[in-house]
């Protein structure tokens, strides 16, 4: 099937799928663009939004590398707002972009859609999407998986005012576009992360905003890296509500989308495993023909199989 053809799919059959990016997250982004290009279903069709705050014509053309016969790119130049310019998380670590933000406005750029996957670009996806992408959203605000911030840092729930049972981690949620619009989200989005208390750069606002109107969906949809160093198996099977590999090496094998979400990313340092696991993708990615300049990490030992 060629591209043109695919134009012609049926909108209930495409899955749509968003992307947030800068000049900075655009390797990445196109890196977990092609591993959904390896390992989705070549009968699954797919618009990738790619949301660009000021991208470079060479981030441009690279993104357009990555469109196939059942993956149509498709990129929309929006500007972030002047009043976020100076936000950050709380404790300088500066591994999210303020270009972030331009989620909380996915329903205004995307208005000819109802429903939409958002992921960060710090990821690798394993598996195809479609099976998450048909969860039924009711009128649920999204579907979101638990962060381990609910119980390793309940504090930080309590200091933003967060009266929910849980935490959800923003890197990956299946968005009720159609509830954004009818609730006004984006509006209520934009004010909580201006005037309400923030830590991280996004997360807060939208687990603020959504309160409780969500479906928690399985960890293996957004599976940090670090999980396993942060809670045992046991804990975590406990938590999720779901049995859980003790080994981290299966857990991260088992993952339909693996979550780089913490400061520490394999294309920026040497870390032994995850590293390796990551090159494999970048070296089929449109940036294949640039070597990775590693440093070396300060505890690589714990990423080592």
């Amino acid at each position: 099937m060629d591209i043109q053809n695919n134009e012609n799919i049926s909108a209930c059959n495409r899955i749509h799928l968003a992307f947030v990016t800068d000049e900075i997250y655009s390797m990445p982004t196109a890196v977990a663009i092609t591993s959904l290009k390896e390992n989705c279903n070549p009968e699954s069709n797919y618009t990738i939004h790619i949301i660009a705050n000021e991208i470079s014509e060479f981030s441009r053309s690279k993104f357009k590398e990555c469109e196939c016969s059942n993956i149509k790119i498709d990129i929309l130049d929006k500007k972030l707002d002047k009043r976020f310019y100076n936000i950050y998380k709380k404790d300088n670590d500066l591994h999210v972009s303020a270009s972030a933000l331009l989620k909380m406005q996915l329903s205004d750029f995307l208005d000819d859609i109802d429903k939409v996957l958002y992921i960060d670009g710090d990821v690798i996806i394993q598996k195809d999407l479609k099976e998450l992408y048909e969860t039924d959203l009711g009128n649920y605000y999204a579907a979101v998986v638990k962060d381990l911030i609910s119980v390793r840092n309940i504090n930080h729930l309590r200091k933003i005012g967060i009266k929910s049972k849980y935490y959800f981690n923003s890197g990956v949620m299946l968005l009720n576009l159609k509830k954004f619009r009818e609730d006004d989200l984006s509006a209520k989005l934009i004010d909580y992360r201006l005037n309400g208390k923030n830590h991280f750069v996004d997360q807060d606002a939208f687990n603020a905003v959504f309160n409780e109107n969500v479906i928690y969906i399985s960890l293996k949809y957004n599976y940090l890296n670090k999980f396993h160093d942060w809670l045992d198996a046991d804990g975590l099977s406990a938590f999720y509500r779901e049995p859980i590999p003790k080994s981290k090496k299966k857990a991260l094998k088992n993952a339909v989308i693996v979550h780089l979400g913490t400061h520490e990313k394999p294309w920026r340092y040497n870390m032994g495993s995850l590293t390796k696991f990551y090159i494999k993708y970048y070296e089929k990615s449109p940036y294949q023909e640039f070597q990775l300049i590693l440093d070396e990490f300060v505890d690589p030992a714990i990423y080592l199989d």
